[in-house]
């Protein structure tokens, strides 16, 4: 009987643990987006253009950066730059993308690729 009981509850609490987690993850994919915005914004402060700010070489290197630079999931990347607008993508570990993008007006925009899923918004938004 003491066993049926805790593979209840057990069955009760994994899915909120995984949901948490995944949170968790995505939280840490939104933070390095907007770490690397600043980082950026930043570069583009001394060189004048996002172009000369979208590579790892561009912005110090990886030790300078101090985020996990790439394509695969925990990594993040500046996916496209022009001389006033620039691309941020953040591959969560949880799957989920999130896009930190800046237009040449300077307005921001935060999209996600799940919906309703982890950290991201049903609308799309973070």
């Amino acid at each position: 009987m003491v066993v049926v009981i805790i593979g209840i509850l057990a069955a009760i609490a994994l899915p909120s643990f995984l949901s948490q987690r995944r949170t968790g993850q995505d939280a840490a994919a939104m933070s390095n987006a907007r770490s690397l915005a600043t980082q950026v914004e930043s570069c583009r402060a001394s060189e004048g253009v996002f172009t000369a700010c979208d590579t790892l070489a561009d912005l110090g290197g990886a030790a300078e950066l101090g985020l996990p630079w790439g394509s695969t999931d925990g990594t993040l990347e500046v996916l496209s730059a022009a001389d006033d607008a620039y691309e941020i993508v953040a591959h969560s570990v949880s799957g989920n993308d999130f896009t930190y993008e800046r237009d040449a007006a300077g307005a921001l925009d935060r999209r996600c690729t799940a919906p309703s899923s982890g950290a991201c918004r049903s609308e799309g938004h973070w």
